[in-house]
């Protein structure tokens, strides 16, 4: 995993993680499984007030497995795409209140 964070500016921070796992799974059936996982995540956050903040991300998965040869498992490939768009409030130092 890599991860990136920066904030240009006190009430600016953006950040960005990239993830990828590969290997081998063994299945139920004895069949050994080719994995490949791919997670991307990028967010930012903007304070408007000292109590009022707005966040966004936007996330990305790709799994891909593949059967090796003389499996019986079948080859699958999942992609998944996610946005967010919130917005905290910071009623005390102890105590946000967000909505996303």
């Amino acid at each position: 995993a890599i991860g990136w964070s920066w904030q240009p500016t006190a009430k600016l921070q953006l950040g960005l993680r990239y993830t990828r796992d590969t290997g081998q799974e063994s299945q139920v059936r004895a069949a050994d499984v080719s994995r490949v996982y791919t997670t991307w995540q990028l967010n930012g956050s903007y304070a408007l007030t000292g109590k009022l903040t707005l966040t966004a991300s936007a996330n990305g998965n790709r799994n891909n497995r593949s059967g090796t040869s003389g499996a019986t498992v079948f080859d699958a490939f999942e992609n998944n795409l996610a946005y967010n768009f919130g917005v905290r409030w910071a009623l005390s130092r102890g105590f946000v209140l967000g909505c996303q």
